[in-house]
C-alpha cells in the first residue's frame, strides 16, 4: 500500500485518481462478494483530502457486514459509510470500535451499494484493510397454501391452518431462524 510520512502527511508514493477505491461515486471500484463469504480489499491508504469508494451489488434483504481495519491506530482517524447507489442517501454509518470501524445491514432493495471510505478530517491518512462480507437475506415470511403464516413464533400466536381431513395441506419450504 501507499505509505504516508509523519512529517508532511502526503503519500510517498503518491495518490493518483482512483488508487484503492475510486476517488468518485460514479466510477467506484467494483467488489464481487459471492453469497456467503467475504472479500477483502488489502493494504489501501487515504491520503490528504482522499475519499475511496467501492460498490457492491445486493438483492433485497441480503445482509452485508463491512469492517475497516485501521494500518496505524496512531494516525488519522478514518470512516466509512455505505450508500445506496449514487444518489448521496446514507443507508448506514459505520461505527468506531477498538482499531477499526464496523457497519452491518440488510438491504432494503436490490441494487448498487457504495462503500465510500474517508479521512476523519482533511489532515487525517492512513492505511486501512477492508473486509465486506455478502450473507442471506433475513428468514422470509412462511408461507402455507399461499397463506402468509407468520408471525407463529409461539403458541399463543399459532396459525390456524383451516384444513379438513377431506383438504390437502401443503406446507413447503418453512424456515426455521
Amino acid at each position: 500500500g501507499l505509505v504516508c510520512t509523519d512529517n508532511s502527511r502526503e503519500c510517498v508514493v503518491g495518490c493518483r485518481g482512483g488508487d484503492d477505491g475510486d476517488a468518485d461515486c460514479v466510477d467506484a471500484t467494483p467488489v464481487v462478494v459471492p453469497l456467503g463469504q467475504s472479500v477483502q480489499v488489502s493494504d489501501a491508504e487515504i491520503c490528504l483530502s482522499d475519499t475511496d469508494h467501492y460498490t457492491i451489488t445486493l438483492d433485497e434483504g441480503e445482509r452485508l457486514f463491512a469492517t475497516l481495519i485501521l494500518s496505524d491506530p496512531d494516525r488519522g482517524e478514518l470512516g466509512f459509510d455505505v450508500l445506496a447507489g449514487c444518489d448521496g442517501r446514507v443507508v448506514v454509518e459505520g461505527i468506531r470500535q477498538g482499531f477499526g470501524v464496523l457497519a452491518s445491514f440488510a438491504a432494503p432493495s436490490a441494487g448498487q451499494y457504495i462503500i465510500r471510505v474517508y479521512g476523519g478530517s482533511a489532515d487525517d491518512t492512513n492505511g486501512y484493510d477492508l473486509t465486506l462480507t455478502r450473507d442471506y437475506a433475513d428468514c422470509r415470511m412462511d408461507e402455507v397454501n399461499g397463506q402468509i403464516v407468520e408471525p407463529n413464533n409461539t403458541y399463543l400466536r399459532a396459525t390456524a391452518l383451516g384444513a379438513t381431513p377431506e383438504e390437502a395441506l401443503v406446507i413447503d419450504e418453512l424456515q426455521v431462524c
